[in-house]
């Protein structure tokens, strides 16, 4: 039994009214149930803004995370309709919440919201429907693309930080339309980055690109290896001049790490690789970036000797005419 200095902890209130839900009165939810202004999840909500208000981390994060547990807890009800509407209100109310944190410029509690999506999204990955995993990488998107706006380097970072996590279980899993989503909505949020000049988050990609590429070898999904290909030919035609340098050799070093894997496995995405090292390499010949056509020109080498191992001779053929260009601008 609590007493009532313990009743008045924002935590203790978050408890009592989370256990308050049930399978019964989830459904109350549904549009054709739900009577305004009665709202099962709001009172949770209520406590969690207030909290947001004050920079009360510690209710901040565990209202969060006590509700969406015990929102999936009783999702299974009577069909997916009902389980994705209840689902996206969730996300919605997630959603004010982290506008109102943005709006605040407070970092500490949108790296605790940014936690507690993640951990949603992961969960996701292992059995749940599809609609819940985009409905995810969406509301990370649109934190993302909030951030970037405002300035806040440290939420952008956590919100391409938990797209790469979410993006690597779903390669592990084999999730192969669900992870090329993930490198979309990076790829998008890298050129919204680079436009506001906000540099962090762009380097993250490339090593989050690097990490998924690997995956998606190892399990053969071609199309993601494809994807990752063209998600940094788009980019690429984006990156500033100032910028160019300091990101051009990790995005060579990795295409060629991709590229070289691909081919040792026999992957056509090894072709959609080479044409990336060649859009890469037309650049860095227009800024005379002499080290970076280096680079390019070993990674094409190597991709192509793999090539010809292992039966991609075209992607070989291609390989040594690009060298063969490239050499000219040494």
């Amino acid at each position: 039994m609590k007493n009532t200095i313990e009743l008045i902890n924002p935590e203790n209130i978050v408890e009592m009214l989370v256990v308050g839900i049930n399978a019964g009165n989830i459904k109350q939810e549904l549009p054709e149930i739900m009577q305004e202004p009665h709202d099962i999840m709001q009172s949770v909500f209520d406590v969690i803004i207030e909290s947001i208000n004050r920079s009360d981390l510690a209710t901040t994060r565990h209202g969060l995370r006590k509700l969406y547990l015990r929102i999936f807890k009783f999702l299974p009800i009577e069909g997916d309709d009902d389980r994705i509407y209840i689902f996206e209100r969730f996300l919605n109310k997630i959603k004010r919440a982290s506008l109102i944190a943005i709006q605040k410029e407070d970092e500490g509690i949108l790296y605790e919201i940014i936690n507690v999506i993640e951990e949603i999204g992961i969960k996701i990955c292992d059995g749940y429907s599809k609609t819940y995993f985009f409905q995810v990488i969406n509301i990370l998107s649109f934190i993302g693309i909030r951030s970037i706006e405002a300035e806040l380097e440290g939420t952008t970072f956590w919100v391409f930080d938990a797209l790469g996590n979410i993006g690597r279980k779903a390669a592990s899993n084999e999730m192969k339309e669900e992870t090329e989503s993930v490198i979309l909505i990076l790829g998008r949020l890298g050129i919204i980055a680079i436009s506001n000049k906000s540099n962090s988050g762009f380097i993250k990609l490339i090593k989050i690109f690097d990490d998924i590429g690997k995956i998606a070898v190892e399990k053969g999904l071609d199309d993601v290896c494809s994807k990752i290909a063209n998600g940094f030919c788009i980019l690429y035609e984006d990156v500033p001049a100032l910028l160019l340098k300091e990101v051009i050799e990790g995005m060579v070093i990795t295409l060629g790490n991709i590229g070289e894997s691909a081919a040792n496995k026999g992957l056509y995405a090894t072709s959609y690789i080479i044409d990336a090292l060649e859009v890469v390499g037309k650049k860095a010949a227009q800024n005379k970036q002499k080290q970076a056509i280096r680079l390019i020109i070993r990674s094409l080498e190597n991709i192509g000797k793999s090539g010809k191992i292992n039966g991609l001779l075209e992607a070989e053929d291609k390989a040594n005419k690009i060298m063969n260009q490239l050499q000219n601008n040494l």
